[in-house]
């Protein structure tokens, strides 16, 4: 990429693997470096010099300077000292990338440095999707106009006032004042909030949405609730208020209850989809991860069916991998209305979504962070052209 500056300027996209990055030579890293840092009118004396005022580690004067650490390095050893500076090369390097991923070990995180980027002139960095499990407030901090975020919620982040997009993943549960530090850091107008979690706790999710502003701006919300247990049966809470909502992704569970209910007996206070939806929904997926109990569906959908053209007009597609979905009757009613019933097939991944690398396993309706289960369609900002 240094040496052809042209094809330096194409690339959009930065995706960095743990597993890339734990085999990382320290020379070579280094060496790397200094090239880049010349074609960019510097080099990694330049920039030693510049840092002198402060204490350097033997490992960073090394890397800086090229002199022998007269050991082997292995990355978990160097990768905390110098990551921030090699991922700094690389923004400078690539002026125009406008989507960065980084799954980062166990043994370290790391951000850019300021210092780098200003030695080496870079102001600002037009960045618009940043995959990360932990915050970058250095990165962060010159990508005003960041648009997209996927993210664990697991440190806390600075104000993203041009942030549409929110994606938060994580194999457990997230608290909720992480969500809540993280929904009052996007001081923008957020059209579309994901949830992934081995949770169930969908009514407090929803209640930290529940805010004004919110209701004025989402357009799509994503629910991919993985954790099955009586906290969430049947409990799915109204989303009327959502008066800009047109797209739903949701588990079946949360409005009829499983199977075989443990929570209620044989006496269920089962949602309808006609109780809960806003009349600006335009677009419903259902996901059903555990067998609903017998006609439930089958009937809410029925009743949906008869009152779809006057309570929601805009509606015009229910995709669901139900067995109800297939039914020939739900679907001419629903065909009559102007509304597609499709029936998603569970053998067939067609859901992908592109943004669970965070969480680093395939999501479709059969195979879901090694549970079983539904998937999010994919989001409309991450096409597949960014893979």
């Amino acid at each position: 990429m240094a040496s052809r500056p042209d094809l330096a300027r194409s690339v959009k996209t930065l995706f960095l693997k743990s597993r890339l990055l734990e085999s990382l030579d320290f020379d070579e890293s280094r060496k790397a470096f200094d090239i880049c840092a010349r074609v960019l009118g510097s080099s990694s004396q330049v920039l030693y010099r510049k840092t002198r005022k402060t204490h350097l580690s033997a490992i960073k004067r090394a890397f800086f300077l090229g002199t022998r650490t007269y050991t082997f390095l292995r990355p978990q050893e160097f990768l905390p000292i110098v990551g921030d500076q090699l991922l700094a090369i690389l923004v400078a390097i690539l002026p125009n990338l406008s989507h960065i991923s980084i799954e980062e070990g166990r043994r370290w995180r790391f951000d850019v440095s300021p210092a780098a980027l200003d030695n080496m002139g870079v102001r600002s960095i037009p960045l618009k999707t940043l995959e990360t499990e932990h915050a970058l407030p250095n990165l962060l901090a010159r990508a005003p106009g960041l648009q997209t975020l996927v993210t664990a919620a697991s440190s806390e982040f600075p104000n993203m006032p041009c942030l549409r997009n929110l994606h938060i993943r994580s194999k457990d549960a997230v608290r909720a004042p992480d969500i809540e530090h993280l929904l009052s850091a996007c001081t923008g107008t957020l059209s579309t909030f994901s949830y992934t979690s081995f949770d169930s706790d969908i009514v407090g999710v929803v209640n930290l949405l529940d805010k004004p502003r919110f209701h004025a701006s989402l357009e799509t919300l994503q629910l991919n609730m993985l954790k099955i247990d009586s906290k969430g049966d049947h409990k799915m809470p109204s989303l009327k208020q959502f008066t800009q909502l047109k797209r739903l992704f949701l588990h079946t569970y949360f409005l009829y209850g499983p199977r075989s209910p443990t929570c209620c007996r044989t006496e269920c206070n089962v949602k309808s989809l006609f109780d809960i939806l806003p009349s600006s929904i335009t677009s419903l997926d259902l996901s059903e991860r555990t067998p609903t109990p017998d006609g439930r569906m089958y009937d809410d959908l029925l009743i949906l069916s008869k009152d779809a053209a006057l309570a929601f007009p805009q509606l015009k597609e229910i995709r669901s991998n139900a067995d109800p979905a297939c039914d020939e009757y739900p679907q001419t009613l629903f065909k009559s209305v102007g509304v597609d019933l499709i029936y998603q097939d569970p053998a067939i991944c067609y859901w992908i979504d592109t943004v669970v690398r965070i969480i680093g396993s395939g999501d479709c309706y059969h195979y879901d962070l090694g549970h079983g289960g539904g998937a999010m369609p994919l989001p409309s900002e991450l096409s597949d052209d960014d893979l």
